[in-house]
């Protein structure tokens, strides 16, 4: 996870974005700028549950989910979601506590976000320690597709990310306009998402 170095990606909704100064950075991994700068092409791999990191304990079939979910590797993420392992797998959490969801949104894999939440992945699921969503960081980080696919699943809205001592938490409308997101701003207006 933190410390990967993934190829660039080609394609329409694959631009590289320039890194911005911003306001603030978030904490923890997505902290080093627009995980969409180094977004992996999606592979399909075989067998993701045989090859679940080597040791074939839970938390190394866990990170090997994780993995999937990040990197885009929609036909591995559907694999383990057809498991046995698949309700737990959905609703885990990585020491963050982002959740596979959290990742597949903050690098703009709409097709793994559509199979976390149809398997029962929580489209409000919360980083403990500051409020952020998966609608939030696809807002922070401009990722039109994953944007899009959580609010077709009717993600909150609602203000929850407080960054340090902040009183009043942001929506993801109010990050992506302190970064002009266009991208985002566009998203949120075709589902005319406004300030609350």
């Amino acid at each position: 996870m933190p410390g990967d170095s993934p190829e660039p990606a080609t394609g329409p909704t694959a631009a590289p974005k320039s890194p911005k100064k911003a306001p603030f950075k978030p904490p923890g991994p997505f902290a080093k700028g627009n995980p969409n700068q180094h977004a992996e092409r999606a592979a399909p791999h075989a067998a993701p549950h045989a090859a679940a990191a080597g040791d074939g304990s839970p938390d190394a079939l866990v990170e090997s989910f994780f993995e999937a979910a990040k990197k885009g590797r929609i036909a591995s993420v559907q694999a383990y979601l057809a498991g046995p392992e698949a309700a737990t797998l959905v609703k885990a959490t990585d020491p963050e506590g982002h959740t596979p969801l959290h990742w597949a949104a903050a690098w703009d894999h709409a097709e793994v976000v559509e199979a976390l939440i149809v398997a029962g992945g929580d489209v409000d699921a919360v980083r403990p320690r500051d409020g952020a969503t998966p609608l939030m960081l696809a807002a922070y980080f401009d990722n039109p597709r994953g944007l899009d696919m959580l609010l077709k699943h009717k993600a909150s809205t609602a203000p929850t990310w407080k960054v340090g001592n902040e009183c009043k938490p942001r929506t993801a409308l109010q990050l992506a306009t302190e970064e002009n997101n266009q991208l985002a701003m566009a998203v949120f207006k075709t589902y005319h998402v406004e300030e609350l």
